[in-house]
């Protein structure tokens, strides 16, 4: 897709967003309990950055990765959406003159609510016979809840056209989507707790995905014709920008005449005087 790196860094940052508020509720309704650490000792004691990253934030990060190579129910899910995702960046690597359609991105946002309704299936299966059920599951329920909502929203918003289009198909694209729904399916399946080290595994996750995979897209070599699409898409940058810089000097040398106008009248009115 042809997008200004600006609005991938915006919609990343919406992504991100997104991950923070979702865990951020489920650690809110799981007593608040957002960082896991030892038991202090007794007086005040130091945040040590490091230790808090090699202790807490590392190896919850290789246990999201770990997971579905741990869980096999998890990688049979898991799988499929990520060797869709490879099969799609590598196509739109090769036809960049192609773009995703509406039709695409509301199957993208399709997917999502699928996902979130097979992993309320899972929490079912697992805990509707149980007279009591752990308030850390209730958690889980409700944050799937929350993304099926999402997808819904996604869902609606595409329907109706109501973003512009580069926007809505950045949003639902196959690439946000599917590492959204490998987050999800890992953090759901397994019994990783919803803190601060698994929500900043999380992020990380993301963005190394997203770098991967959209690494991946440009590392694909053209076609003839999504070659010629970006030569034509660089003239045409080059020549806005080319008038952008004619305009400029046009308002610029249109101030100066201005300027020098009065400044002739002035000394009019002082030689008079």
């Amino acid at each position: 897709m042809d997008l200004k790196e600006g609005t991938i860094k915006k919609i990343n940052f919406i992504v991100i967003l997104l991950i923070v508020s979702i865990f951020l509720l489920g650690a809110l309704l799981f007593n608040l309990n957002l960082i896991h650490a030892p038991a202090a000792e007794a007086g005040p004691q130091k945040f040590n950055f490091i230790s808090y990253f090699t202790e807490l934030v590392f190896p919850t990060f290789f246990d999201i990765f770990s997971s579905p190579f741990e869980k096999q129910e998890i990688l049979w899910v898991v799988f499929p959406l990520i060797l869709s995702l490879l099969f799609m960046e590598v196509y739109f690597g090769r036809w960049r003159n192609e773009k995703l359609g509406w039709n695409s991105a509301f199957a993208n946002a399709v997917i999502l609510l699928f996902v979130s309704i097979n992993l309320l299936h899972v929490l079912w299966n697992q805990y509707s016979s149980s007279s009591l059920v752990p308030f850390s599951v209730l958690t889980k329920f409700i944050v799937v809840f929350i993304i099926a909502m999402q997808a819904v929203l996604l869902m609606i918003v595409v329907y109706l056209h109501a973003f512009p289009k580069n926007l809505s198909f950045l949003i639902a694209s196959p690439l946000i989507i599917n590492i959204f729904a490998f987050l999800a399916i890992v953090l759901i399946y397994s019994n990783i707790p919803f803190n601060l080290p698994t929500l900043i595994s999380s992020i990380i996750i993301y963005l190394m995905l997203f770098l991967m995979f959209t690494g991946i897209k440009s590392l694909i070599p053209p076609s003839l014709e999504a070659r010629h699409y970006l030569k034509e898409k660089e003239k045409e940058a080059e020549e806005k920008e080319a008038i952008k810089e004619a305009m400029k000097e046009y308002d610029h040398k249109k101030r100066k005449n201005k300027i020098k106008k009065f400044l002739n009248k002035f000394k009019i009115k002082t030689n008079k005087k």
